[in-house]
C-alpha cells in the first residue's frame, strides 16, 4: 500500500466552490494498493476550532467527512471512503454560520396571526338575521372565542 499527499496551493479547477470560513487549505490524497474500507484522514492545523470540519470532492460536490473529531489548535479528523481517496481533493474549515432573522421580524408575523385567528373565530357572519342584540357592526354576530395560544 502507497500513501500519496500534497497541498494544493489553491482551490483544484473543476471543483464547485467550497462554503468554508477559516479555510485549512486544500489536499490531495491518494492511496494505492487497497480499494476499499475507510481511511482516518487529519489535518493539523493551528487554526481548526470546535465548528472545523472536513469535506472531500465526490461525484461532482463537496461531502464532509464523517466522525469528524477536531482538537482545536491542533488538527481536525475525519473518515473518507478509501475509494474516494484516488485523487480527490480535500478541504477543510468551518461551515457558514446559518443566517439570522431579525427578532422583529418572527414576532410581527406571530402577531398578525394571532390577531386574524382571533378575528375570525370572534366575529362570524350572523347568517342575515337582523335586529339581533348581540350583532356587531356590518352585521356580523358574536361567537365565543375558541382560539387558544
Amino acid at each position: 500500500m502507497t500513501i500519496y499527499s500534497a497541498d494544493f496551493s489553491s482551490q483544484p479547477s473543476g471543483t464547485p466552490a467550497l462554503s468554508l470560513s477559516n479555510g485549512l487549505g486544500f489536499y490531495d490524497v491518494r492511496v494505492s494498493g487497497i480499494a476499499d474500507g475507510t481511511a482516518n484522514i487529519c489535518i493539523n492545523n493551528v487554526h481548526v476550532d470546535a465548528s472545523t470540519i472536513l469535506q472531500y470532492y465526490s461525484g461532482g460536490s463537496w461531502v464532509t467527512a464523517t466522525g469528524i473529531v477536531a482538537t482545536p489548535g491542533v488538527e481536525v479528523c475525519g473518515n473518507v471512503p478509501v475509494s474516494a481517496l484516488q485523487g480527490t481533493p480535500l478541504g477543510g474549515g468551518d461551515p457558514p454560520a446559518a443566517p439570522e432573522f431579525p427578532m422583529g421580524l418572527p414576532l410581527a408575523f406571530v402577531a398578525v396571526v394571532a390577531l386574524f385567528l382571533f378575528v375570525r373565530t370572534r366575529w362570524g357572519v350572523s347568517g342575515g338575521k337582523a335586529g339581533l342584540s348581540s350583532a356587531g357592526p356590518h352585521g356580523l354576530q358574536r361567537k365565543p372565542l375558541v382560539a387558544a395560544f
